[in-house]
């Protein structure tokens, strides 16, 4: 087993049967032990299965490993400080970076997901340039919306985003499929990003020559400004209903007051003619009800808070 890995991460030919059957044989921890430490040029064997696009193999070396290979997956070659899940995204292997996602720890998924090479790029950045849109959408829809904004939006030591990124390189499939993957109100976040020159991916196509690059951004652009005059015309409906409302509560409070008023003046005369201190405690609570009704009238004329006014006997 050891000997056919070997020959495996060597490049060199192999009987992958036979690997595979070391492979089933072989103990996890042993496995784990030999995928760590047997390399050529920093590569692991699962790396070059990922860089190969032997998915099946990836999937054996792997698969025996899931809730242990923490270890193994965040292992970087030395050349450009790349882990397997960014080399599985620059080859556009979609499978092996679905199988890479479901094996990392649920808590660590996220963290995996922004880890960066040696120039600050994640895996996302990297497939971006490359125009890998498959890639992409496998590492960002295992995230919730808010979580895809925050592994758009990180920035490699030039400043770029994964836009930037693709742009830069003319890959518009792949703006599209990064755009399409956050909510309306978050594409302007991304948009107006600027790199070290202080450019946005719009201007960076521009820049670029990338006609259909630009044309997509500065759709986009258009489509969330719309967006956000609808949400904004959503809102001032929605103060104008409350508003409304509020009103209404407030007259319907005030009404209810002066029909307390009503009654309360009909008890006094009642009782005034029979107990004097029953007189007393209702003619006290009348002025309450004339403060309350006084309250609520300024309230209704000045949209006064509930907080201005203060009960003098509390």
């Amino acid at each position: 087993m050891e000997d056919s890995l070997k020959r495996y991460v060597e490049d060199k030919s192999i009987d992958i049967a036979a690997l595979m059957e070391g492979v089933k044989s072989t103990k996890p921890a042993q496995l784990l032990r030999l995928l760590l430490t047997i390399r050529k040029d920093s590569y692991t064997a699962v790396m070059r299965a990922a860089d190969e696009g032997h998915i099946e193999t990836f999937c054996l070396l792997l698969s025996p490993l899931k809730g242990i290979a923490d270890e193994l997956l965040w292992v970087k070659e030395e050349k450009y400080g790349r882990t397997v899940l960014h080399i599985a995204a620059i080859r556009g292997c979609s499978e092996c970076v679905d199988l890479l996602l479901n094996t990392v720890s649920a808590e660590k998924k996220n963290e995996f997901a922004a880890e960066t090479n040696e120039f600050g790029n994640t895996a996302i950045a990297l497939a971006a340039a490359w125009g890998r849109g498959n890639s992409i959408k496998s590492i960002l829809y295992c995230f919730s919306p808010p979580q895809r904004v925050s592994l758009l939006k990180i920035q490699n030591k030039t400043i770029d985003t994964a836009l930037h990124r693709a742009a830069y390189n003319g890959h518009t499939t792949t703006l599209k499929i990064m755009l399409e993957s956050v909510s309306l109100s978050t594409v302007p976040r991304l948009l107006n990003m600027d790199d070290k020159c202080n450019r946005t991916a719009l201007e960076v196509a521009e820049y670029e020559g990338e006609k259909e690059c630009s044309e997509l951004l500065m759709k986009w652009q258009v489509k969330s400004l719309a967006g956000a005059v609808t949400v904004a015309e959503e809102k001032i409906s929605e103060l104008q209903r409350a508003d409304r409302e509020k009103t209404d509560s407030l007259a319907e409070a005030h009404q209810s007051i002066i029909n307390l008023q009503n009654e309360s003046d009909q008890k006094l005369s009642a009782v005034q003619k029979k107990n004097e201190r029953q007189a007393r405690d209702i003619a006290s609570m009348q002025q309450r009800l004339e403060q309350l009704a006084n309250y609520l009238q300024a309230a209704g004329d000045t949209n006064l808070t509930s907080d201005q006014y203060h009960d003098p006997d509390s």
